[in-house]
């Protein structure tokens, strides 16, 4: 029996020839590649950057018998190419037979958040006690695993904030962390969010294995869709938003329109030094501070609605 190993192919070009780098490793993988550009950071608040003029590297993997049969291949593809900018550097790198593909989830553990929450990684056991709120998760290919301040920061406020039967909004849903928590502390419907399609998959199966699929609806598409999208979410109980302070000043003006008069919004993404930012555009909306909690360098808004002007 011949055991097949992954081969992983880096090529560093210039900026102008990583169209050409891509499309040869996709006709020798036949996969998806990697792109990494060299970066400066703009402002670490934003995940703001800028494309540095320096060597991009492209990547992807093949499965292969035969290493010197691939270096063959990459070196016959490269001289078919006529490369604008620099001469290109091939590197290769071969992964032991294990299921490298499965090696990230060493990385995570059972999460204990809040006072009652237990986030499971689907491939770890655990042995819930009395009174534990167990989300068992997969984050597949979305954001949410749990292990980020703020996806922590924002679990807890749900703990705090949501009611037996409520309603939320979960905007930038990911993995459906927050959703099925919310559903799994009491409340009666959610809707998750996100404009990613893959999200919305991983959300769903999420939601299938947490046994909480008929109080989530999970769709493609943004808040301010949201009206278009659900007849009811003009007079939700709570909106959640963990993406990043610029999206949660966008979104702002949104919140007030499809909060109840008692409603509540969690808003995370951003770091403590945003905190006054966040407030000031908030309270220019009809929202108010009622809480903020912080973990690290990280921030977390519990918002409420003014009362209206008698």
């Amino acid at each position: 029996m011949i055991l097949e190993r992954w081969i992983e192919i880096t090529i560093l070009v210039s900026p102008e020839d990583v169209e050409a780098a891509s499309w040869m490793l996709s006709e020798i993988t036949g996969e998806g590649i990697a792109i990494e550009p060299q970066i400066q950071r703009l402002d670490s608040r934003d995940f703001g950057y800028v494309e540095l003029d320096e060597p991009v590297a492209v990547r992807g993997y093949v499965e292969s018998t035969s290493a010197t049969q691939t270096y063959s291949m990459v070196e016959s593809f490269l001289e078919k190419i006529e490369f604008a900018g620099m001469s290109p550097v091939t590197m290769f790198h071969e992964l032991d037979s294990g299921d490298w593909s499965e090696k990230w989830k060493c990385f995570y553990t059972i999460e204990h958040v809040g006072k009652r929450i237990v986030i499971q990684p689907s491939w770890l056991d655990y042995e819930a006690q009395v009174g534990d709120i167990v989300l068992n998760l997969d984050p597949g290919a979305a954001f949410g695993t749990g292990q980020h301040e703020t996806t922590q920061l924002c679990l807890s406020a749900i703990e705090d904030q949501v009611q037996a039967g409520s309603s939320m909004i979960d905007v930038g849903c990911g993995s459906g962390i927050l959703a099925i928590a919310a559903v799994k502390l009491g409340a009666a419907k959610v809707y998750a969010l996100d404009i990613d399609p893959e999200a919305i998959r991983v959300t769903e199966n999420n939601a299938l294995t947490n046994g909480v699929s008929e109080q989530i609806t999970a769709c493609v598409g943004a808040l301010r869709r949201a009206p278009l999208l659900m007849g009811d979410a003009r007079n939700m109980d709570l909106v959640v938003v963990n993406i990043s302070s610029a999206t949660v000043l966008d979104l702002l003006s949104m919140l007030s329109k499809v909060l109840s008069s008692n409603g509540r919004a969690i808003v995370s993404g951003f770091l403590e030094r945003d905190v006054y930012e966040v407030e000031e555009v908030a309270r220019r909306f009809g929202l108010s501070k009622l809480e903020m909690h912080t973990q690290g360098d990280w921030a977390c808004l519990v918002l409420t609605v003014n009362p209206a002007p008698v």
